[in-house]
């Protein structure tokens, strides 16, 4: 994954319809610091080992990439971020500029701490040589999610990275969870000024997987 340009959390009481109170910004300057590094198992089974680099900071932007020189028989290096906060509601929005695009599977999901059983949601998520985003909702364990698939075929993958990606918004609420994508040239201006109008907790996560459970089950197809 390459230049997260800006991520901002904004929460508001349930009775409200806009979101005015900017509960977290993660920029350049302090996204690390708000992260964990996840060095574990990958938990669904990927060709990955995670460890805590290669990342930096570039003018504006952040960098998480994977070691693409270097592998080991039963892995290849890679990064996957936990947000130290917790959310149970908000608007959440992600600047990007770039992400994987060929084999890897690309996570940017949210999930609670019993993960698999307390639920996730996935904001962008694909494998292979996808070009169309799949958003989903998984509740526990076991659980097939519901699922949407973007109809543009630059909302994931080569396509996705050619217009220089875009902004990726997810509301969540009482009554509904949302996601938009916005392409590159066409983000709403009170986005990009950073003021946009508008159970369990959960954590953010960055995350690129080789291989793995949906990675190898639809490489026939």
């Amino acid at each position: 994954m390459k230049g997260i340009a800006i991520l901002s959390i904004i929460g508001a009481p349930l009775s409200h319809v806009a979101y005015t109170v900017l509960q977290e910004n993660y920029t350049p300057e302090n996204f690390f610091s708000k992260f964990d590094f996840f060095t574990g198992a990958n938990p669904t089974n990927g060709f990955v080992k995670y460890n805590t680099g290669p990342i930096r900071t570039n003018t504006g932007s952040v960098y998480v990439g994977v070691d693409y020189t270097n592998s080991t028989p039963n892995s290849r290096p890679s990064v996957r971020l936990e947000s130290n906060a917790h959310f149970t509601r908000g608007l959440f929005v992600l600047d990007l500029v770039h992400t994987p695009s060929t084999q890897p599977t690309t996570h940017s999901w949210t999930f609670g701490d019993n993960w698999p059983n307390q639920g996730e949601i996935d904001i962008i998520e694909g494998v292979h040589t996808n070009t169309q985003n799949m958003m989903a909702l998984h509740t526990s364990d076991g659980c097939t999610g519901c699922s949407a698939q973007d109809t543009r075929t630059n909302s994931y993958g080569t396509g996705f990275n050619n217009i220089g990606v875009g902004v990726y918004a997810m509301e969540w609420n009482s009554q509904f969870i949302k996601v938009w994508y916005f392409p590159r040239g066409s983000i709403p201006a009170d986005a990009l000024a950073g003021n946009p109008d508008y159970s369990i907790p959960g954590s953010i996560m960055f995350d690129t997987t080789f291989c793995g459970d949906w990675a190898g089950g639809v490489w026939g197809d």
